[in-house]
């Protein structure tokens, strides 16, 4: 039998009280109110993606013999298999063909290099810290991630199946259409989940007996709310119904240590030798030398 406490869900944090949730090895949160005056609320459902965002190449995917794949559809194509499960499609007949215990998912569309007014129907709450901005251009793209957020979309029953985001970074997903059961895994219980082995709704208990010693942080994520993860979390997610999700990663002053430490491994005690000692004095502009001169 799995262990099992609930996810706390907060309407009102302060930022020191987010942040001791964040802070390694931290615990996960459900913020509800956050969301009530966001556009994506209103105007994101499958009409709004399959009719402003059609010709868009989706990556879905489906595990088959228990190896991930995927394949490439058009976003007008994957909106009607998901919202027609009866119709006979191309992707209705491949899933039948197979013989695919759940459908297709769509847990890999990156819309907002390419639709940045996306951006403007979505905020973080003011409490979060979001360091993307401050870096330039190259070195994201360089390392990570390339073209930062995504939006997850996929017909009742899609699981992204037990694993933990790279870099070490901070996860938050905001449920935007329908709900998601969410079991959640602290990295120490890595071990005890086998590194993402382990199915947590099936598990084979014989095949994987120290996953008796897990915890599961379960919740309910519904639209409008949003489930913020610490860096290193397992989280595997189950679709309750047909569902859109957006999701971004994090680094800030909580992360950027570790993910810093990721991005450049062996070669960070370098770089830094590199940095001066002491940092030379920045020359005053002519209106704060002035302003010196009169004190």
């Amino acid at each position: 039998m799995l262990r099992t406490i609930p996810v706390d869900v907060k309407t009102l944090v302060t930022v020191r009280q987010f942040e001791s949730y964040m802070s390694p090895p931290g615990r996960p949160l459900v913020i509800r109110g956050w969301t009530e005056n966001w556009q994506a609320l209103s105007k994101w459902d499958f009409g709004f993606f399959k009719t402003g965002y059609g010709e868009d190449r989706l990556s879905v995917s489906y595990t088959i013999e228990g190896q991930q794949k995927s394949l490439q559809v058009a976003m007008k194509d994957y909106v009607d298999y998901i919202t027609n499960p009866g119709a006979s499609s191309e992707l209705k007949q491949l899933e039948r063909r197979l013989n695919l215990p759940r459908p297709f998912y769509c847990v890999s569309y990156k819309p907002f290099r390419d639709h940045p007014e996306l951006l403007r129907d979505f905020t973080l709450p003011p409490f979060v810290a979001d360091w993307w901005g401050f870096f330039n251009e190259s070195f994201a793209r360089s390392h990570f991630p390339q073209n930062q957020g995504w939006v997850f979309l996929g017909g009742k029953n899609v699981v992204a199946e037990l694993h933990k985001d790279s870099h070490h970074t901070l996860t938050w997903l905001a449920q935007i259409r329908g709900r998601k059961q969410c079991y959640l895994f602290s990295p120490d219980d890595s071990e005890s989940v086998y590194h993402g082995s382990v199915d947590p709704v099936n598990p084979e208990w014989d095949k994987y007996p120290l996953f008796r010693k897990a915890t599961a942080h379960i919740c309910i994520l519904n639209p409008g709310e949003m489930l913020f993860l610490p860096p290193d979390w397992w989280h595997h997610v189950v679709a309750l119904d047909d569902v859109i999700t957006v999701s971004y990663n994090l680094v800030n002053h909580i992360n950027f240590g570790y993910y810093l430490r990721k991005v450049f491994g062996e070669r960070l005690p370098d770089l830094l030798a590199l940095l001066p000692g002491q940092m030379p004095p920045r020359p005053l502009s002519e209106q704060e030398d002035g302003e010196l001169e009169k004190v």
